[in-house]
Order: structure tokens, then C-alpha cells, then sequence
């Protein structure tokens, strides 16, 4: 066999056993932390830390209604749902002003131009995260639907036994 398919197979060796090692690790970590599931936490919790989940959308009307009803329906004690409407040409803004009507924790926010260097969905969140009063912020799409209502309270509570954060500095 010639120099160069040795190379190339010793090459190819060592990439699966490298894979496999990696696989073996992702494998274990996964077991070691069992995956969420809304049966979780089942006792009530109110000393949970207050979130601020933040969606942002452009003409979105055939997803943002069945995106925010998910969220209002959310269980966590302290939810603030900030939506923000990102310059839409159709229903999206007026579907969120509509919902913010009957949702307390619904506050509808509708950017009309971009501000001079930014872009439209990292503005759009900017001005989301401006109105937000929570510390801890939860970032979603439009098109997304929290199917269980669950969902936050559970994923809060892990985060926060587990130690689970991030800090800018």
C-alpha cells in the first residue's frame, strides 16, 4: 500500500476513535443529568426568580397568537412577556396589541424604524430587553409554541438547583 492511503487511513482511524470517545462522554453527561420533563416539580414554587421572556416578530400573523397564548398560559409565578412587533407589513402588530388587552403579563412593544447600525431582530430584541424587569431573560421565536405550560417553571427551577446561569461582566 502506498505512503498516502496509510496517512489517510491512519487519519481516518484515529477521527473514529476520537468520535467514539467524544460519543461515550456525550453519553454518560446525558445520563448524569437526566433529561426535563413536566413532571418535574410538582409542589408549587414562589420563591422561583422572575423572568422576562422576550419574543420578537415580523409579519408573523399565522404564528404569533398561538406563540403568545402558550406563553400566557405558562405556570411560572413571576413571567413577564415582553412581544415585540418588528416593523410587521401585516395582522402581527395588531394580533399582540389585541392579546396585551387580555393578558396582564403581555406587554406589546412595536419598534417602527432600526436604529442607525443595528439589524432587525438584534434590535428588535434590544428593545425588548429595555423594557424587561426581570434577571433573568428567556429569548423565543415567533414561530415557536410552549406546548406544555409547564415548560419555563420547570426549566427555571433545574437551572436554578442545578447553578446553572450566565453573567456577562
Amino acid at each position: 500500500m502506498n505512503p498516502v492511503a496509510w496517512t489517510w487511513l491512519a487519519i481516518l482511524a484515529v477521527s473514529c476513535v476520537v468520535w467514539l470517545i467524544r460519543h461515550r462522554q456525550i453519553s454518560h453527561s446525558r445520563r448524569a443529568c437526566p433529561p426535563l420533563h413536566a413532571g418535574l416539580y410538582q409542589d408549587p414554587c414562589e420563591d422561583l426568580p422572575a423572568v422576562s421572556l422576550i419574543v420578537a416578530a415580523k409579519d408573523e400573523h399565522a404564528n404569533i397568537r398561538t406563540c403568545l397564548e402558550s406563553l400566557a398560559r405558562q405556570d411560572h409565578p413571576k413571567l413577564q412577556i415582553i412581544a415585540v412587533n418588528d416593523r410587521s407589513e401585516d395582522d402581527t402588530g395588531r394580533i399582540i396589541d389585541e392579546l396585551a388587552e387580555t393578558c396582564a403579563r403581555l406587554r406589546a412593544v412595536h419598534v417602527n424604524h432600526l436604529r442607525p447600525g443595528w439589524f432587525g431582530k438584534n434590535n428588535a430584541m434590544r428593545e425588548g430587553v429595555s423594557r424587561a424587569t426581570a434577571d433573568w431573560l428567556c429569548f423565543t421565536d415567533a414561530d415557536c409554541e410552549f406546548t406544555s405550560p409547564r415548560l419555563v417553571q420547570v426549566a427555571v427551577r433545574f437551572a436554578v438547583e442545578q447553578g446553572i446561569d450566565f453573567r456577562g461582566n
